[in-house]
């Protein structure tokens, strides 16, 4: 196998990785902040009735908000990736 072909592999797994481990982030944050809430509302209502719709409007809430950080963490990465780019392009231009 060529070095091209194994440096573009690397790339496609190394992708894989970073997709999965935003999944797994996600997925933490979101019954994390559920079940925050759920306890929060639980102690606060003194278990009535309630509570369980709480609960349910924390998956949601949890949700959101994980899938808002991962987006911003994008975003601040690709900015960082374009940034760098920027800087290359201008030494280039410079020689």
């Amino acid at each position: 196998m060529s070095l091209r072909k194994t440096l573009a592999l690397y790339r496609k797994t190394k992708l894989e990785r970073n997709i999965w481990v935003d999944k797994k982030w996600r997925f933490l944050a979101f019954i994390l902040f559920a079940l925050f809430l759920w306890a929060f509302y639980a102690w606060i209502l003194n278990y009535d009735a309630s509570t369980f719709r709480w609960f349910l409007a924390g998956i949601l809430i949890g949700f959101c908000v994980a899938s808002l950080v991962i987006e911003i963490e994008h975003l601040l990465g690709l900015y960082k990736v374009v940034k760098h780019m920027d800087k290359k392009n201008v030494k280039k231009m410079k020689k």
